[in-house]
């Protein structure tokens, strides 16, 4: 369908249609099509509904992942730091103690990382059924 037909098919604002479609783009939810003689962008769901919940969901995941992997590195750099640079033992144990829960986490999101990439190289598929279209 063009942007104009999804437009009036599901009653919306030509600019909250078009911005919606971009985010189906972005999603890989929808492709662009070409057909002989239509001069406007045609749209078209992609119908490997296994595909569209790997791309959705891994870009997602991948994304907050990777934030909190970069904080969780960052924050044990600091801890280590604060435990070369006091002479307090109870200061040094409390910074010892976080350190071991944040290199638990680090150790999640590599897992968490590892997870994601059976989604998005599609082995995942050699773990579980489904059916294909």
């Amino acid at each position: 369908m063009t942007l104009d037909e999804l437009k009036e098919e599901l009653e919306m604002s030509k600019t909250s249609m078009s911005t919606g479609v971009r985010t189906l783009l972005e999603l890989n939810m929808v492709e662009k099509v070409w057909r002989k003689g239509e001069r406007k962008d045609l749209y078209q769901v992609k119908n490997d509904w296994y595909q569209n919940f790997i791309d959705r969901f891994t870009t997602q995941w991948r994304k907050g992942t990777q934030m909190n992997l970069d904080a969780s590195i960052k924050s044990m750099r600091d801890l280590e730091t604060a435990i070369a640079d006091t002479d307090d033992q109870e200061t040094a144990q409390r910074a010892q103690d976080h350190l071991e829960r944040i290199t638990y986490a680090i150790e999640y999101y590599n897992w968490l990382n590892q997870v994601i990439d059976l989604f998005e190289s599609r082995k995942i598929f050699d773990l579980t059924q489904h059916k294909e279209e």
